[in-house]
């Protein structure tokens, strides 16, 4: 996958899709590398004690070929699924090869998820197998009993009496193995969405999820796989961040990527000595992450060649924040669970217009529709579009046919995003329509009042949202998660608030804040706006009064 041309509009105009009729995510990723550069480094995994171990190309083959053997060993057949609840570690990566290479289908599940909702993801992808570790074992065992069908347990750190131990298991299987000889539209992945917008949903993909995501890693890292790249996201492994914008792409140019996500709270120093000691040269992170990151001393010695984010707009502030640290761009990358990399803002190979989703991602046609799917002009808000087929999409909504049908209009995957397209070809983002804030003077994004809020050293994120005054009308309320070690009492939130003011148009000033100890945020590290609303709401109907909701505030 490589890119022709030395600007956007070449490398987009000569990209053509070629998609073989035989496909299989594990071949492709592992097995080919392996056998031309087989002791060439693919995953590097650190733990949380500071040990290191590498695993060549070669090893992670052998690995995954056992993997496969042991699944097919406990029963598994193509089409059947199997789970993962693991941290970034090799293990995480085998399930999904062994999955793979069986034609089974494989189902990360967060981290961060509670019981319940990992009761309820178990239950709607009826996974039969789980590989799991003893941190997060209870977990499993308090539901297990109310799954609707069996499931066998495999732990990768220890043993229980009611669960095997997957290395064991792998040390006696063989590391040979025929891969399943599966299609580009054979199921192989099942993710969930994050729900920073409503209930959780199980997305399916097929095997061509995996190329359909290359030329836009390729573009957005600034032609990937050059000498001496390496992949690192403290992102979990589990959503399409980590694992589909970082990991997997990664091994697929042949370069390494390095395996730590620690247990504890988001730490920025350990996140910068583990990109320092490891050499890493491409970062992936969310918004939210790079505004604790900022937080973080700046070691001397960091070598980025290439930094993107996703999830929430990049604004300015981060974008300049990157250039002085790093003497980098901040490349911000347009994707969801549905479909991934379709945007890109790269200034290497395009203008620069600072806060703008960028354009269309090489292989990708993008459009700008209306409620009946009708294509708007530029300068028009609507909702933006995908063309298919795509082989980043995903084939459906996981036993939802009917909302499945609904993400279509046509030939369009709708996205659920409102954006505008100027007349340059650059998106700009309006939000979701959920988000966006109806008050008297009109539709207000939410990220415009953040971004002049987290200009602030003291706060380290922040979230908008629409508190209802009226049957239509609301007011603005913003909540804020100090930095690290500092604390926002009234006096510095009225000063916070004076400086972000100096930078919002008045229409944008909140009526209500709030300062809290942390932020909700979503399994893929997205502020969960949509929590926050649910509070206040539940806040309002214990006070009974319409300005219930402030109580905890700080007005201005």
């Amino acid at each position: 996958m490589r890119l022709r041309g030395d600007d956007h509009r070449a490398m987009h105009d000569a990209f053509r899709w070629h998609l073989p009729s035989r496909y299989n995510m594990a071949v492709d990723l592992i097995d080919r590398v392996a056998a031309a550069t087989p002791d060439a480094i693919g995953l590097v995994h650190e733990t949380e004690a500071g040990d290191v171990t590498r695993y060549s190309f070669a090893r992670l083959r052998s690995l995954a070929a056992r993997t496969a053997n042991v699944f097919s060993a406990l029963g598994a057949a193509r089409g059947d699924r199997i789970a993962s609840l693991l941290n970034q570690s090799p293990e995480a990566l085998l399930v999904h090869l062994g999955c793979w290479r069986v034609g089974s289908v494989s189902v990360p599940v967060s981290i961060s998820v509670d019981a319940e909702t990992l009761a309820a993801r178990l239950a709607a992808s009826g996974a039969r197998i789980v590989v799991t570790d003893l941190a997060r074992y209870p977990r499993l065992a308090e539901i297990r009993d109310r799954l609707p069908e069996p499931i066998r347990v495999l732990l990768i750190d220890g043993r229980e009496s009611d669960a095997a131990a997957f290395h064991a298991l792998l040390a006696n299987a063989s590391e040979s193995h025929t891969a399943a000889a599966t299609g580009p539209d054979d199921l192989a992945f099942l993710s969930f969405t994050s729900g920073s917008t409503g209930p959780s949903k199980g997305v399916a993909f097929g095997h061509r999820m995996l190329p359909g995501h290359l030329p836009g890693f390729a573009f957005a890292y600034e032609r990937f796989g050059q000498a001496g790249d390496l992949c690192w996201t403290p992102a979990d492994w589990a959503g399409g961040g980590g694992l589909s914008m970082s990991l997997m792409p990664c091994l697929w140019f042949g370069k390494p990527a390095v395996a730590f996500r620690s247990e504890a709270a988001f730490d920025p120093e350990r996140a910068f000595a583990t990109m320092l000691r490891h050499g890493v040269r491409n970062l992936f992170a969310m918004p939210t992450t790079i505004n604790l990151l900022r937080q973080g001393k700046l070691p001397p010695g960091l070598r980025l060649r290439s930094f993107i984010s996703a999830g929430e707009a990049v604004g300015a502030e981060l974008a300049e924040w990157s250039r002085a640290a790093f003497g980098i761009h901040l490349n911000a990358v347009y994707g969801q669970s549905e479909a991934n990399f379709l945007l890109a803002h790269v200034p290497a190979f395009m203008p620069e217009r600072p806060g703008s989703m960028g354009l269309p991602v090489p292989g990708c046609e993008i459009g700008v529709i209306d409620a009946h799917g009708a294509p708007l002009p530029d300068g028009a808000t609507g909702q933006l579009a995908l063309k298919r087929p795509h082989p980043v999409m995903m084939l459906g909504y996981w036993n939802d046919r009917a909302g499945t049908r609904a993400r279509y209009a046509g030939d369009m995957l709708l996205t659920g995003d409102l954006v505008t397209r100027d007349g340059e070809g650059y998106y700009w983002y309006r939000g979701r329509p959920e988000d966006l804030i109806q008050t008297v003077a009109g539709t207000v994004a939410p990220f415009a009042i953040e971004e002049a809020f987290t200009r602030s050293p003291s706060v380290a994120v922040a979230a908008a949202i629409g508190v209802p005054v009226g049957a239509e009308d609301q007011r603005i309320k913003v909540f804020l998660q100090p930095s690290t070690g500092v604390g926002i009492g009234a006096v510095e939130a009225a000063e916070i608030e004076n400086a972000a003011r100096a930078r919002l148009a008045v229409e944008h000033w909140p009526q209500a804040i709030e300062v809290v100890d942390v932020l909700p945020l979503t399994s893929t590290g997205k502020v969960a706006r949509r929590v926050l609303r649910e509070r206040e709401r539940a806040t309002r109907r214990r006070s009974g009064t319409e300005r219930g909701a402030d109580r905890e505030a700080i007005e201005p």
